[in-house]
C-alpha cells in the first residue's frame, strides 16, 4: 500500500518550492516534505496531481511557475528517467536549485555535468537530521517561499539523530564510546586535533599549527580549517599546489564547508575529516578483504590503507599490503564510517575498480558485502562479519 504524505500541496500564486524525488524513496523523503510544510514553506510535489490531469503537463506547469527547485538525490533518483527530466527542465529554466544528497552516490558523467553548478547539501556531512535541515534553511533562496508555520502538521517519525545507526547496531553490548573530531593524515595514520578556531596546516613550523615537514609540495601556510560552533570549513591559502576536496580543486581564499568523512588533499597528502566520530563503536563492524591467497581484517580502525608498501615503524605503509608491481605504493584506503565501509582511490591512473568499474579519484564509494575490489592484478572480496 502506498504511503501518504500529510504535507499540503500549495495552490496559490505566491513563490513556492517544487520537490523532485523518486517514488521508491517515499519513506525517506516524506518526512522532509512534512517538515518543510510544518515550518511554513510553500511547496508543491506530485500529490498535487489529481485524477484526470495530464501528468507531464501538470509537472511542467508547476516547474515553470516555481521559485525554487529542490531535488532529493539518491541511488534510485539518479537512475530515474522522470527525475532526470525534471532536473534538466529546472536547469534549462534557470531555477534556483538545491540538491539534497541523501546518499553519497556515484554520478554518471552526464548527471555530474548537470549538477556541477548547483548547490548541493550532503546528509553524510552532518551529525544529525536537524543539522542537515538547518543547513537547508540557511539558504537565502528559500526565504521567498516561506509563509506561516503550521505546528499542527504531523511529521513522520523517521528522523533519528543518533549518529551511531550502523550495520552493527543489533550486536549485544554495542558500546557507545565517545565522539571525537579530528583530521586523520592517511600517509602516517596520525590524528590531527583541531585545537583552535582557525587552524592552519602547512610546511612552516613558524606559520602552521600542524606542520608537514620536509614535503616541499606543501606551501608554508597551505590551508586553514575554521570552526564556527559545530561547523567546519576549509580554505586554500593561495597554495602553490592547491587544495582538493573530495577529488575537486577548490578556489583559493574561499571557505568550503566540510563534513564527516570528507577528503582534503594537500598536494600528495590526504586528510580525512572525522566529525563526532564513535571510534569505539566502529570497532565492532568487522569486515574481511579476501584475496586469492590471503585475507585481511579491516574496519577496526578509522582508515585502512591498501598498497604495495609494507608497514614501517614510523606508521607509513599499508595495513593491506599487496605484493604486486602493478599496485602503487599507496593505492587506496578504506574509511570505517558510521554507516558502513567506504573505498577511496588515491592512485594517479584510476586503476582501482569496484565490480569491474573504475572509481573516481578521492571520491568515497560505499561498499556492500560481496563487492569485488580490483587493485593491480588482485581481486579482493568484501565480507561483513558480525
Amino acid at each position: 500500500m502506498p504511503m501518504r504524505c500529510s504535507a499540503e500541496v500549495y495552490k496559490g500564486t505566491s513563490p513556492y518550492i517544487f520537490i523532485s524525488y523518486c517514488h521508491e524513496d517515499q519513506a525517506r523523503v516524506y518526512p522532509y516534505i512534512e517538515r518543510l510544510d510544518r515550518d511554513g514553506y510553500r511547496l508543491w510535489y506530485d500529490e498535487g496531481i489529481t485524477p484526470g490531469d495530464e501528468w507531464t503537463e501538470t509537472i511542467a506547469t508547476h516547474l515553470e511557475e516555481c521559485s525554487v527547485f529542490i531535488a532529493f538525490i539518491t541511488e534510485a533518483s539518479v537512475n530515474s528517467h522522470n527525475c532526470r527530466n525534471e532536473i534538466n527542465f529546472a536547469i534549462q529554466r534557470n531555477k534556483d536549485f538545491v540538491s539534497l544528497f541523501l546518499d553519497d552516490v556515484m554520478l554518471s558523467a552526464g548527471m555530474e555535468m548537470l549538477l556541477s553548478s548547483v548547490q548541493g547539501i550532503y546528509r553524510s556531512k552532518f551529525h544529525s537530521e536537524e543539522d542537515f535541515i538547518q543547513k537547508l534553511y540557511e539558504m537565502p533562496v528559500l526565504e521567498q517561499s516561506r509563509g506561516t508555520p503550521r505546528p499542527d502538521i504531523s511529521v513522520i517519525d523517521a528522523f533519528d539523530d543518533d549518529e551511531t545507526v550502523t550495520l552493527t547496531q543489533g550486536i549485544q553490548g554495542f558500546p557507545m564510546g565517545s565522539l571525537e573530531t579530528y583530521l586523520l593524515r592517511v600517509r602516517t595514520q596520525e590524528k590531527i586535533r583541531i585545537t583552535k578556531n582557525e587552524f592552519t596546516i602547512g610546511r612552516s613550523s613558524m606559520q602552521a599549527d600542524y606542520v608537514i615537514a620536509g614535503e616541499y609540495s606543501i606551501s608554508r601556510r597551505h590551508a586553514t580549517v575554521r570552526k564556527t560552533r559545530n561547523s567546519y570549513t576549509i580554505t586554500d591559502n593561495d597554495s602553490l599546489n592547491h587544495v582538493g576536496l573530495n577529488g575537486r580543486l577548490i578556489s583559493p581564499a574561499v571557505e568550503y564547508d566540510i563534513g564527516a568523512y570528507d577528503i582534503i588533499s594537500l598536494a600528495k597528502e590526504h586528510l580525512v575529516f572525522f566529525k563526532n566520530y564513535n571510534e569505539t563503536g566502529r570497532r565492532h563492524a568487522a569486515y574481511e578483504l579476501r584475496g586469492r591467497d590471503q585475507s585481511w581484517k579491516v574496519g577496526e580502525q578509522p582508515v585502512t590503507r591498501i598498497g604495495s608498501q609494507p608497514l614501517d615503524q614510523d606508521g607509513s605503509g599499508n595495513e593491506v599490503w599487496i605484493r604486486d608491481p602493478a599496485v602503487a605504493q599507496q593505492q587506496a584506503f578504506l574509511i570505517s564510517a558510521s554507516d558502513g565501509l567506504y573505498l577511496v582511490d588515491i592512485s594517479e591512473d584510476r586503476s582501482t575498480m569496484i565490480n569491474g568499474r573504475p572509481i573516481a579519484f578521492c571520491v568515497k564509494i560505499r561498499l556492500q558485502p560481496g563487492d569485488r575490489i580490483t587493485v593491480g592484478r588482485q581481486n579482493l572480496e568484501v565480507v561483513l562479519k558480525l
